[in-house]
């Protein structure tokens, strides 16, 4: 099976508000020195520009047999889970929208000045939409059905400058943080763009927002409304993809590498193995955690809680692990850190709280882009469960299994 990780998608029906597609206008797509040059001079008229920052491609995963550790419901679903010969992604641009339009501050999503939203800036891209979806589902910040004609009408005017999106639908998720706005920051630095934009940022940050304003190379503008009326705006097409693909991310990851090591701090102490803890994180609580921990602890590994620590220590220590693991959750996304040929065994719930079965491609997608390794182990619970528990014995076991085929003793 290969997973596409852009489908042709029903349109969310965003409760009878009008959209756009780029694919329906008239874009032209130029090269990236014209496209410079528009950005500066402003073009010859009013219109949407594109310019191609990465390639389509596809990637197949290295998966490590992992099916006798775990159960046999949780059989069932890895069988399928696991059935990917390749994840595939469509190629990566930035989009320019060379006339008025509207910025949600807090969800990056776009509006033509006559209201139509952009529906390529609704999040996820790159996921097929089989039911209807509300504004307040598809768009957030906030905005609501009952509320959005009024917000429009009382954004703030912005006279002058080219302003982008900054935050993602998600990014006050450290995940998407990392595999969306910050891999658009990287491609406007990456294409000479960052002292020709301004980005438009909520005044209410929340979650790993704060984190994307400390790392952003252009300057920020914040707002307390949802909408703020730009006279021409900027975008990537990564901003609005859920999975960690494309050359794109691989850019930024290496990006962030080099310049952790051009810091002047101390060199942190290197750790082969290293278990990603969500002690004290109440969503999805592995209930036998410390106790998984203290044993893990004593094999060697080196246990870190990501969200405690600074950016530039978390990748330093990434970088020097060959074994990588820890539950699901956004901390694991810290693994793309880590050299090709490293692993990462995932430990995850059966069933979360609002998908069961707990279908998310993200880390096996990202494993396969950094040429990661990757096991799991899935951990049977019911439906719509808050918290899970993992087999201990199983869990060492597979992680013994994976060290054996990288040679991490």
């Amino acid at each position: 099976m290969q997973i596409e990780t852009e489908r042709e998608a029903t349109t969310p029906d965003l409760e009878g508000w009008p959209t756009f597609a780029l694919s329906t206008g008239n874009v032209r797509h130029i090269a990236l020195d014209e496209f410079r040059k528009v950005v500066t001079d402003g073009g010859d008229e009013a219109g949407f520009y594109a310019v191609q920052t990465g390639p389509g491609g596809s990637v197949a995963p290295r998966i490590v047999d992992c099916m006798e550790y775990s159960g046999d419901l949780c059989r069932a679903f890895l069988k399928d889970y696991l059935n990917v010969e390749a994840f595939s992604w469509p190629p990566e641009y930035l989009f320019l929208v060379n006339q008025p339009c509207y910025i949600a501050a807090s969800s990056g999503v776009v509006f033509l000045a006559d209201g139509r939203v952009i529906a390529d800036t609704l999040f996820p891209a790159d996921n097929a939409v089989t039911e209807p979806r509300s504004i307040e589902d598809c768009i957030g910040g906030g905005l609501r059905a009952d509320i959005i004609v009024e917000e429009i009408r009382q954004a703030p005017v912005l006279d002058r400058g080219l302003w982008a999106p900054l935050h993602s639908r998600w990014s006050n998720v450290y995940r998407h943080a990392i595999s969306e706005s910050i891999v658009q920051d990287s491609v406007f630095r990456r294409s000479g763009l960052s002292r020709s934009i301004f980005y438009a940022a909520t005044a209410w940050p929340n979650g790993t927002r704060r984190f994307v304003m400390s790392r952003a190379h252009s300057p920020i503008m914040t707002f307390y409304p949802p909408l703020v009326l730009a006279p021409k705006a900027i975008f990537a097409s990564k901003l609005y993809r859920h999975r960690p693909l494309g050359q794109e991310f691989l850019n930024a990851i290496e990006k962030h590498k080099a310049c952790a090591l051009n810091r002047s701090q101390p060199a942190a102490p290197a750790h082969r193995k290293v278990y990603v803890s969500r002690l004290g994180i109440d969503r999805r609580r592995m209930t036998n955690e410390a106790e998984l921990a203290a044993q893990l602890s004593q094999m060697g590994f080196h246990i870190v809680a990501p969200q405690t620590m600074p950016f530039d220590e978390q990748v330093r220590i990434f970088m020097g692990a060959r074994l990588i693991v820890g539950p699901y959750g956004s901390g694991l996304v810290n693994a793309a850190f880590a050299a090709p040929g490293a692993a990462l065994c995932e430990l995850r719930p059966l069933n979360a709280e609002y998908d069961a079965p707990l279908w998310d491609y993200y880390f096996l997608s990202m494993a396969a882009t950094v040429g990661l390794q990757y096991g799991v182990y899935v951990a049977s619970n019911k439906p719509d469960a808050i918290e899970w528990e993992c087999d201990i014995p199983k869990v060492i076991g597979l992680i013994d299994k994976i060290s054996r085929e990288i040679e991490c003793g």
